[in-house]
């Protein structure tokens, strides 16, 4: 992993694409996820974090949300309300999708709604609960829906919540917290083994990492995460992209290869690349089943003192057209400084990410439409499009 500024490029090093950002909405209230319905009909759907989704339709911004769940969701914390959405394919067909939001007990809901046979609204009262994530604290929730390339369900969870991870949480693999998770919600239904009606929400699948580990939860697919706020799979490739929070120090990004499982990205023994917390204790702390050789780590990092970090927000590696310099950079940014960076892996095999805009934007989360063009949301209510110069 590198940091290479502008001076430091060398001289086989591809260019930095120069970037521009464009408003393309406004009037939206605290929009913190942003998603597409996998349908082909260039709908965007905005979660504004109060419990509306908002919809974007032929460019223009909807008044009428398409589910409004703002009755459930508790709001006690800035980082709670309703999270994000995932729509495991053509909504015209399947008439369901996803959602994650937190509850009035500061616990992470995963549940699964119905919508009209043309897919224009959701009915609110249609509510069926997939998944309830018992959560001690009210912020560090993550909340982040996932379809990936398998047809599974990826769900990011946060530590738990408070600081400094008090109760060891994020090397507890007992617990659900600290993770990403991975189910099967979309082969439910059939009979058991023994024969008796399956009425289950969701399937563990089999080929999780630690599907027959009884010292984990089943569902596990990586874990040792603080806070991940936003995860994307890279569309062409299927890898895996982790926005991973961190605590005083340091900002991290993490990556898996497409299809393997497992990782330990090291919270709360590591924070990015150095050993949390930095006076080597390890009194609320341990590993469970791995060793600290078997901690994986960030492929970027940057700092709160020096770049002026709060709080990563992952992005999306590019894969749309309009704009080839950009394609195949993962791009994310930072909510406090609103600097926007590129990463890339370069030929020589080495990790590189550059800031590349200083946007001004309280950011919140970045969107990827049906043809892999990209946005971001902005706390203060706007949506922009994220174009190249």
């Amino acid at each position: 992993m590198g940091h290479e500024g502008r001076s430091g490029t060398t001289a086989t090093a591809k260019a930095w694409p120069e970037l521009r950002l464009a408003q393309r909405w406004s009037g939206l209230d605290r929009p913190v996820s942003l998603t597409s319905a996998r349908d082909g009909s260039g709908r965007l759907f905005v979660c504004e974090q109060a419990g509306r989704v908002r919809v974007i339709a032929s460019g223009e911004l909807r008044d009428e949300p398409f589910l409004d769940v703002g009755d459930r969701v508790g709001r006690r914390h800035n980082e709670q309300g309703l999270l994000s959405l995932a729509f495991p394919g053509d909504l015209g067909k399947k008439r369901y999708f996803y959602a994650c939001y937190t509850d009035g007990e500061n616990d992470v809901i995963v549940s699964r709604f119905r919508s009209s046979d043309d897919g224009e609204a959701a009915d609110a009262s249609s509510e069926e609960a997939v998944l309830g994530l018992w959560h001690p604290y009210r912020n560090h929730n993550g909340g982040q829906l996932a379809f990936g390339p398998d047809g599974m369900l990826y769900v990011g969870v946060g530590d738990g919540g408070s600081e400094y991870d008090p109760n060891g949480y994020g090397q507890d693999p007992r617990m659900a917290l600290a993770k990403i998770l991975r189910i099967d919600t979309e082969s439910v239904g059939g009979r058991h083994e023994d024969g008796e009606a399956c009425e289950c929400t969701y399937h563990v699948p089999e080929d999780n990492p630690f599907y027959d580990n009884e010292y984990f939860v089943a569902e596990t697919w990586h874990w040792g995460l603080r806070n991940p706020w936003r995860f994307s799979f890279d569309r062409e490739t299927g890898d895996m992209y982790i926005g991973e929070v961190g605590q005083d120090l340091w900002e991290e990004i993490d990556f898996a290869p497409a299809g393997v499982g497992g990782l330990n990205f090291g919270w709360s023994l590591r924070e990015g690349n150095h050993v949390h917390p930095p006076d080597g204790s390890r009194a609320r702390h341990s590993v469970s089943s791995m060793g600290e050789q078997d901690l994986v780590p960030p492929v970027a990092e940057y700092g709160h003192k020096d770049d002026g970090g709060m709080a990563v927000i992952g992005g999306y590696v590019y894969r749309g057209s309009r704009y080839p310099d950009m394609r195949g950079t993962y791009f994310f940014a930072d909510h406090g400084s609103g600097k926007l960076y590129g990463l890339r892996r370069e030929e020589d095999g080495e990790w590189r990410h550059e800031m590349l805009l200083e946007t001004h934007l309280a950011v919140t989360s970045f969107g990827e439409d049906d043809d892999g063009e990209l946005y971001l949301c902005d706390l203060r209510g706007g949506v922009h499009s994220l174009e190249g110069a």
